[in-house]
């Protein structure tokens, strides 16, 4: 004798296979992006104090200037490029 799926059985089973993918939704792609969205915040915040710190010291961050925009705007001014580190060089040089 095989058992028979009422309508009530399929609809116990849709719900269920609902709640499972809402479950794996949750658990495997909203929560590590919010995860990696805290770290990146983190990391933005020790960013900026190490900057107010380099400035405090004197110290001026020299990086290539496609990767200047990757740091804060309100902060961008502080930082040379490449170019301008190698043209400040060759002023001080030429003295």
């Amino acid at each position: 004798m095989r058992p028979e799926l009422t309508s009530r059985d399929i609809l116990l089973l849709k719900i269920c296979f609902s709640v499972l993918i809402v479950f794996v939704m949750v658990r495997f792609v909203i929560m590590p992006g919010i995860g990696r969205y805290q770290e990146n915040r983190m990391q933005a915040e020790l960013l900026q104090e190490e900057m107010d710190e380099m400035q405090a010291e004197n110290v001026i961050l020299v990086v290539p200037k496609p990767y200047i925009a990757t740091y804060p705007k309100d902060r961008r001014d502080r930082i040379w490029t490449l170019a301008r580190f190698v043209q400040y060089v060759k002023m001080i040089e030429g003295k």
